[in-house]
C-alpha cells in the first residue's frame, strides 16, 4: 500500500490520498467496519464548458446532437461513442436576451478542443463557449465549499462586515467592508 499524503477532516473524517487503483483496492479490502469506518471514493468530476447566447427554441436533445456531429467529425467511431455516452447536460439559464446559456460536462480531452477554438459550431450559427467553474458558496457564514442548506455555522453573519449582530441590509460598515473569509484564515490584505 502506497499512500501519498493523508489530511484529517473537519467532522471526523480522514482523506488518503493512495498511489494507485489497486491501492485503492487495498484499502477497500481492509475490514473497517469492525472499527466503525467506511471508505467513500470522491466522485469524478467532469469539466464544464458554457455556451453562451443559444436560441430559446434549440432543445437539449438538438444541442448533443449538433454538439457532436458538427464539433467532432475527426474522432473515431469508438471516441464518438465515448462522447456521446460522457455528455451530460447540467441546466440552462436564461439571459437578457431571451436566449439561454447551456452548462455541458463532457471528458476533458473533448472539452479543451473546443475551449481551445474558442466556438462551437450548432444548426446554421456558431457560438462562443469557455470553460465553467461554478463556486458554490454559503450565504450563512459566507464560506466557499458548501451551501446554506448543509452549513454547521451556529448563527448567520453579515456579508459586509462579518458580524452577528446583524444581516447585509442593516449593516453601517458599507464604507469599510470587511472579508469574512480573510479574516478567517487571518489574511490582512
Amino acid at each position: 500500500l502506497k499512500i501519498k499524503a493523508m489530511k484529517q477532516m473537519r467532522r471526523k473524517g480522514v482523506i488518503i490520498e493512495v498511489d494507485s487503483k489497486k491501492d485503492v483496492e487495498i484499502l477497500k479490502n481492509v475490514n473497517l467496519r469492525k472499527m466503525n469506518l467506511k471508505i467513500v471514493e470522491p466522485k469524478k468530476f467532469l469539466p464544464s464548458l458554457i455556451i453562451y447566447d443559444v436560441e430559446k427554441e434549440l432543445k437539449e436533445k438538438d444541442i448533443k446532437y449538433d454538439l457532436i456531429s458538427k464539433n467532432f467529425d475527426h474522432i473515431s467511431d469508438k471516441e464518438l461513442e465515448e462522447l456521446n455516452n460522457g455528455i451530460n447536460i447540467k441546466y440552462q439559464y436564461k439571459t437578457k436576451e431571451n436566449n439561454s446559456n447551456w452548462i455541458i460536462q463532457m471528458p476533458g480531452r473533448y472539452l479543451s478542443n473546443l475551449i481551445d477554438r474558442g466556438r462551437v459550431y450548432m444548426q446554421w450559427r456558431t457560438y462562443r463557449v469557455k470553460e465553467y467553474t461554478n463556486i458554490v458558496r454559503c450565504f450563512k457564514c459566507h464560506a466557499y465549499g458548501h451551501v446554506a442548506k448543509v452549513c454547521t455555522a451556529p448563527e448567520q453573519l453579515c456579508e459586509i462586515c462579518g458580524s452577528k449582530e446583524h444581516l447585509k441590509k442593516d449593516c453601517k460598515n458599507l464604507k469599510d467592508p470587511n472579508c469574512i473569509n480573510c479574516t478567517r484564515n487571518r489574511r490582512k490584505d
